[in-house]
């Protein structure tokens, strides 16, 4: 019998790129001698064995990456730490697949722009620079004018919100790209070695469930749980309906299996550009971690789908490179 390629492991799927795609280079931080080094010093004679626990994971995984840089990795500087939200909206949300009207996006955006959203108080606390990337919104957003903006605007356009997936793929191959190539672009000209990556959009949790469920064969009844439509709680019925229409989406776009593929038929313009920036913070072994506090309660996986995309193309075979010791 036939294995579904659905199911396939991404190794084995098909591992073709669009020509006109071009990715950072990414270099392992894989370094025994290092790591011997590290583990020495973290554990003196009179201490047992991994007592830092997860404190140790995280102290090696920062070594490892700025190892590659000029600085000794005793310092472990954070310089001018920035974080930036990426914003887009997506066809989908006309089948009403989210509780909020699709307006509820440029809503979110001119909180974070007027320093009212929750994210801009944790950013303030921890000295995080705010940028704000119009990656594909459905109309022109403009900054306000009676107040101090509290982060900068970046109008980095694909296009006025994705296509309904249910219909047509969401983005095409050639948007697809683009978007890949202006996330990395945003991190190229940041300052600092500090990134922290966030996401706005109405109906985007549509998207990451479609691409956890394609990209890590999580079935899509859990990958769009009750509790995790725009922070909002389904009952049984509603449930049942947009799993349905998911799946309706999964179908059509069946043969979409290879990561690439998936992310223009499945994903949105936001998370391909969130993709492009870890790819982009992972080769320039810059420290990257996604958000999850953009909204008072919003669901993890969007980021996480961005960064699952991202590290299927940094390395396929080695686990640790600077996408997953960074990102």
């Amino acid at each position: 019998m036939t294995r579904d390629p659905v199911f396939s492991p991404l190794s084995r799927r098909s591992a073709a790129l669009p020509a006109t795609l071009r990715l950072p280079t990414i270099t392992a931080t894989t370094d025994t001698l290092l790591e011997f080094a590290l583990r020495q010093r973290l554990s003196p004679g009179s201490a047992p064995e991994h007592a830092l626990g997860r404190m140790e994971t995280l102290v090696l995984q920062l070594a490892r990456v700025q190892n590659g840089m000029s600085i000794e990795f005793d310092l472990l500087a954070f310089d001018s730490p920035q974080l930036v939200v990426f914003a887009a909206d997506h066809g989908i949300a006309d089948e009403g697949m989210s509780p909020m009207a699709p307006t509820m996006t440029e809503q979110m955006v001119m909180q974070l722009l007027r320093g009212q959203a929750p994210v801009n108080a944790l950013a303030a606390l921890h000295g995080f620079e705010l940028t704000v990337v119009d990656a594909g919104m459905a109309k022109p957003i403009v900054p306000p004018r009676e107040l101090r903006p509290h982060g900068t605007l970046l109008v980095r356009k694909i296009g006025y919100g994705t296509r309904n997936l249910l219909l047509v793929p969401a983005m095409s191959t050639a948007q697809a790209v683009s978007a890949v190539h202006a996330g990395m672009d945003v991190v190229r000209h940041l300052p600092g070695n500090v990134i922290a990556i966030g996401d706005v959009g109405v109906a985007n949790a549509v998207s990451a469930a479609l691409l956890l469920s394609r990209l890590c064969g999580v079935p899509l009844v859990d990958a769009f749980g009750h509790d995790d439509a725009d922070g909002a709680r389904l009952d049984d019925t509603q449930h049942v309906k947009r799993v349905e229409k998911l799946s309706t989406a999964a179908a059509r776009h069946r043969s979409a299996v290879g990561p690439f593929e998936a992310l223009a038929a499945l994903g949105g313009y936001e998370i391909a550009m969130m993709a492009g920036a870890m790819l982009q913070a992972a080769s320039e072994r810059a420290w990257c971690w996604w958000m999850v506090s953009c909204r008072v309660r919003p669901p993890w996986w969007r980021a996480d789908c961005a960064r699952m995309w991202s590290i299927t193309w940094c390395s396929p075979t080695a686990p640790q490179t600077p996408a997953t010791a960074c990102c």
